[in-house]
């Protein structure tokens, strides 16, 4: 090219201020002595993005506010392990595959940390209680160097949340969440052309506790360290990746007492007659391994194998996302992959794989078979299924805390089915079934989803979701008077009913209005409780005790085990309905280049409650009696670039 003269360079920096007025309704809680209040807020804030260089950006953001942002869906969750919700906060999505550290199933960075709900309740009524904490700030440098470098450094701080507390008749003001500064730094290096590519992660959390209560329930700081390496060979048709961990959580020793307790490790648990519990300990540190290597490209047939370890004080979740610790497991994968396009499939894969764990102490828990195959037919409809069958093993998780029980086998299968989202309608549908052996166990989980564009500039969504689920050995926990009565288990039903409903249509290239709501029902009930006798026993009927048979009364369950007219122990109802309706409606309108208005409507409706019938449609029904809270927000941001 020729004849370009005097271009003049850019420095690549936008600042987008914002300002936008909150109004807030909160309807009377049922059951609560709090009424109806209302709210108004005014804030104001500003995000920057600079060039550093051609490829390093500086993103900074000063009181960001999310209100435009789509709330979470609800979910029934029975489990242990806490529900993973989906980051969909601008902020912490651009450039977020920079911060992306490989280990299976966890996150070392789990952005929804910065932000999250409080995690303090404290005792008495709460009449007020923040739903997320105030993000103070955040700066974020990320990008990629000439010479093979990928960057990224994220500092956010947070700050201190209260919540009005009514204890003895009078109102008091009690911090649930500390200030607290967040930090995620994350680098790589290309070698060999990319062939080889090394990298390590730093995640740091540190938190001004300035009260006991705080002190007794967070960590003051936690510490995360990674290192990771991929390396090709042979053109990349072979591959070798390993990832090392180390972490260190310090605090209180009533905090690091919970992390003890919590059931991502239940430290509690006796083996071989002693527990690993420590109460006088304030400091909880842990590592992680992960090897995986094998074959990867080329050919039809691919293959590798696994091994995952993360020992017992393993601990992440300050600022990742972390399911279970004390773990070895190890993992043979085969696969047969076909790319050639024929009359009936553009491709497919068929994959086996064997996955065996054992606990860090030697304890053999599980191991099972999985076949799964993914078929990409000539008319662009996707079919996925799988099915994974689980020998009889062993659960250190299953009296959450208890001993180890031996658990019965189980069948698991799914399939998902998608069709061509280029047509006017398509659909997304899947079901997904688990039953153990004597029934000690089944789920059953079905959605439907069907879309429709009419025109280009819009389109329309519902989906239909509903989960059954049973498990005759949910343990459940009883009060006594020696304050040891035992292990016990019930027969758990779950049942859950959620719809949602989504509107996308670009009224203007500048301007569009987006809607999303989810009401949702959901009922558990608990019977047939039974003492656990023998959790080691093979034969499943001589693990568990006789049903015993409690009398009713003041919502409290009282049982008389030994029938000698005395109560033994006693449980308050454990069943109940959640009700719950979430929706946002968001008017877009980009005025200039840059800068936008929105207009927010968000309507929030919870309750939980215990309704004579277990059906999830009644409780969806029960939506109607529930006083909402609401927020109207406008919202305006400018542009300026230079």
């Amino acid at each position: 090219m020729h004849g370009l003269e005097g271009l003049k360079s850019t420095h690549r920096i936008e600042l987008v201020p914002y300002s936008s007025i909150k109004f807030e309704t909160f309807g009377k809680r049922h059951g609560a002595d709090v009424p109806e209040t209302r709210k108004s807020t005014l804030s104001a804030g500003l995000d920057a993005k600079v060039g550093l260089t051609s490829n390093i950006t500086l993103d900074a953001s000063i009181l960001p506010d999310f209100g435009q942002v789509e709330s979470d869906p609800s979910v029934m969750n029975l489990s242990t392990v806490e529900t993973f919700l989906e980051e969909r906060r601008p902020l912490f999505l651009e450039g977020q595959d920079i911060f992306q550290f490989p280990l299976i199933e966890d996150q070392i960075f789990y952005s929804r940390r910065i932000g999250q709900a409080p995690g303090l309740r404290p005792a008495g009524l709460v009449s007020s209680m923040p739903e997320s904490t105030t993000l103070l700030g955040a700066v974020k440098v990320s990008g990629r160097t000439a010479d093979g470098w990928s960057i990224g450094i994220l500092n956010g701080v947070t700050d201190q949340e209260t919540a009005v507390v009514n204890r003895n008749g009078m109102d008091s003001t009690v911090a649930v969440e500390p200030q607290t500064n967040y930090l995620v730094s994350r680098i790589q290096k290309d070698l060999r052309g990319g062939d080889t590519v090394v990298g390590g992660i730093l995640t740091r959390v540190d938190r001004q506790l300035n009260t006991d209560e705080l002190r007794a329930a967070k960590p003051v700081s936690a510490t995360v360290a990674g290192l990771d390496l991929m390396h090709y060979w042979n053109d990349r048709e072979y591959f070798l990746q390993c990832v090392a961990l180390q972490s260190e959580v310090q605090g209180d020793e009533r905090a690091i007492g919970s992390l003890q307790l919590a059931p991502t490790r239940y430290f509690q648990r006796p083996i071989d007659g002693r527990s690993d519990f420590d109460p006088a300990r304030d400091s909880l540190s842990g590592s992680g391994l992960f090897i995986k290597g094998g074959k990867g490209s080329k050919g039809k047939w691919r293959y590798h194998e696994e091994l995952l370890i993360k020992t017992p004080g393993l601990e992440y979740n300050d600022l990742g996302y972390l399911s279970v610790t004390d773990r070895v497991q190890q993992q043979s994968y085969v696969s047969y992959n076909v790319k050639e396009p024929s009359a009936w499939f553009r491709s497919y894969t068929h994959e086996l794989s064997n996955n065996n764990a054992w606990t860090t102490h030697g304890e053999f828990l599980h191991s099972n078979l999985e076949l799964a195959s993914n078929l990409d037919l000539s008319n662009k409809w996707e079919i996925y299924s799988d099915i994974v069958y689980t020998g009889e093993g062993y659960n250190p998780s299953t009296l959450r805390g208890g001993p180890m029980m031996r658990v019965p086998s189980n069948l698991y299968a799914g399939v998902f089915l998608s069709t061509d989202e280029a047509k006017p309608v398509f659909a997304r549908a899947h079901w997904y079934e688990s039953n153990s052996s004597n029934d000690a166990f089944s789920s059953r989980n079905v959605a439907f989803k069907l879309s429709y564009r009419p025109v280009s500039s819009l389109l329309l969504s519902a989906e239909v979701a509903s989960i059954h689920e049973k498990d005759m050995l949910r343990q459940i926990n009883m009060t006594g008077p020696d304050g040891s009565p035992g292990w016990f288990v019930s027969h758990l039903e779950g049942k859950a009913l959620s719809y949602s409903l989504r509107v996308q249509w670009i009224i203007h290239p500048e301007l569009r209005l987006q809607y999303y709501g989810n009401p949702f029902g959901s009922t558990v009930r608990h019977s047939n409780i039974r003492r656990v006798v023998n959790p080691l026993a093979s034969s499943y009927d001589a693990r568990l005790g006789p049903t015993l048979n409690p009398s009713f009364g003041n919502g409290t369950y009282y049982f008389d085990e030994n029938r000698d007219g005395t109560v033994d122990f006693w449980l308050p109802d454990p069943d109940g309905n959640t009700s719950s309706f979430r929706s946002n409606l968001v008017l877009k309108w980009e005025y200039r280049r840059g800068s936008m208005l929105y207009l927010v409507w968000s309507q929030q409706r919870d309750d939980g409650s215990n309704l004579a019938t277990d059906d999830p449609s009644d409780a969806l029904a029960h939506l109607q009696g529930i006083a909402p809270n609401n927020q109207f927000m406008v919202k305006m941001t400018y542009w300026f670039s230079m």
